[in-house]
């Protein structure tokens, strides 16, 4: 069984191959340093990927010539990377949950954390968000691509109060 922990940070997961840019987190765990947009897998040749906190950076919004929704493009890749059976389990903040967050601080300190603002634009050590996401968003992306049984569960890697997991399989 072949599974892939994508963009691992410090979650590092038994039985995965735990793959992320040591540049961006140079004392992480991995057991493939790599950036995560470079990588290649063949065809219908895994089992499973996890990718936790990610999403952030890959750019969503409406499709045009110019600049088509990277999300979908993505998306698409992990799938054909996938096995029949397979699965993606994706957890990202609900950019629902942050706004609200944001707009109910009254603490400047809470407001600038990663419940807040950092949620919505990195940190330090990170190249920066590109996007923010919610079900409402990744739903109907993983549904066009071809992803089935799409659901959303509790995130478990984060924040439960503001994190989602959604998860899709190959038939």
């Amino acid at each position: 069984m072949k599974k892939l922990n994508l963009a691992c940070g410090p979650v590092y997961l038994d039985g995965y191959i735990n793959i992320d840019n040591k540049s961006h987190f140079p004392d992480i765990k991995v057991d493939m340093n790599a950036d995560v947009f470079d990588l290649e897998f063949e065809e219908n040749s895994i089992d499973e990927i996890v990718v936790s906190h990610f999403a952030m950076y890959i750019m969503g919004g409406q499709d045009s010539p110019q600049k088509p929704n990277q999300m979908r493009l993505q998306l698409t890749k992990w799938l054909t990377w996938l096995r029949p059976g397979g699965r993606l389990v994706m957890e990202t903040a609900n950019v629902k949950k942050v706004a609200e967050f944001i707009v109910n601080c009254q603490d400047a300190w809470d407001l600038q954390s990663s419940k807040g603002l950092k949620q919505l634009f990195g940190w330090d050590n990170t190249y920066g968000h590109k996007w923010a996401w919610c079900p409402e968003t990744l739903i109907p992306l993983f549904n066009e691509v071809g992803y089935k049984d799409v659901a959303i569960y509790e995130a478990m890697y984060h924040s439960k109060e503001r994190d989602f997991i959604i998860s899709g399989n190959k038939i």
